[in-house]
């Protein structure tokens, strides 16, 4: 995944740097220098990213909690699509 692949995702589910931050358990600045090419993507972070896309997010998640773990955020994304 590139950096404007990254900020694509980002800006179709129509999240700021600050709330996919807290989503995928990384700072605004974290978000902003994947952005930029300035920090890698890690491949756990591309693979969330893609699930997001693919599953959606919930309504009710305009300014989603911290999940503990990408695996949390992946359950939780799963369980709102088949809902």
């Amino acid at each position: 995944m590139t950096p404007a692949e990254f900020t694509a995702i980002r800006t179709g589910l129509g999240l700021t740097q600050t709330q996919l931050a807290r989503m995928i358990g990384y700072g605004q600045q974290h978000v902003s220098d994947i952005e930029t090419g300035k920090k890698p993507i890690q491949q756990v972070t591309s693979l969330a990213m893609r699930a997001m896309l693919i599953l959606g997010l919930p309504d009710h998640w305009s300014d989603p909690p911290r999940p503990d773990s990408v695996s949390t955020l992946a359950r939780q994304s799963a369980s709102a699509a088949r809902s």
